[in-house]
């Protein structure tokens, strides 16, 4: 059987309340919700408590997710789901060719998506191109971020054509140099990115 493990429903299905994708509460998770082959969602949610203060320096990776060569990013957003229990912890969310980064290094081929770059905005500000703060007295629970980049051609994406020229994976890094080494006991952030393409 091709999809041994899963559950497989040939059915046409209509539900008649609320639906919600997903994983557990209690950990980092990360899943993609695909329509066909070729258009796919993914959500994730991770916990944020490693402190270093390495510009661009890998707090968590998503896991598990791969965004294939040629892929089109449509949209990328992000939302604050706790703070930090530090005062300062600036985030940014951004892609890069390497898997399995180790905290405080940044990713190769890095491109920033969501930060303090060109064409993202936030709750507060359409235009903002602000670092995503967590931090304990920021005031950003369950504020969003988004980047609303048309061709995700220029500055600092250069995917090329408006694509993903190699396989890159997603990582959550610091923002600047201010987060100290101290780690913290909370901070979660949310994160969905849109895309087309196959791997």
């Amino acid at each position: 059987m091709k999809w041994v493990g899963q559950h497989v429903w040939n059915f046409v299905s209509r539900f008649r309340s609320d639906v919600h994708f997903q994983g557990s509460s209690s950990a980092d998770y990360a899943n993609t919700i695909s329509f066909g082959a070729g258009r796919h969602m993914i959500i994730a949610e991770v916990s944020l408590t490693d402190a270093n203060e390495t510009d661009h320096g890998v707090i968590k990776q998503l896991p598990g997710i791969k965004l294939p060569q040629y892929a089109f990013i449509e949209r990328a957003t992000a939302t604050v789901t706790e703070l930090s229990n530090l005062g300062t912890y600036d985030v940014e969310v951004g892609f890069g060719t390497n898997d399995g980064v180790a905290a405080g290094t940044a990713p190769a081929n890095y491109h920033l998506v969501l930060g303090n770059v060109a064409n993202v905005g936030r709750t507060d500000d359409v235009d903002a191109h602000a670092n995503i703060s967590i931090g304990s007295g920021s005031g950003n629970l369950k504020k969003n971020w988004w980047n609303h980049e048309k061709d995700w051609a220029a500055g600092y994406y250069t995917f090329g054509d408006g694509e993903l020229t190699a396989d890159h994976y997603v990582y959550v890094c610091s923002a600047g140099t201010s987060n100290g080494t101290t780690d913290g006991t909370s901070g979660k952030l949310y994160v969905s990115i849109q895309y087309f393409g196959m791997d």
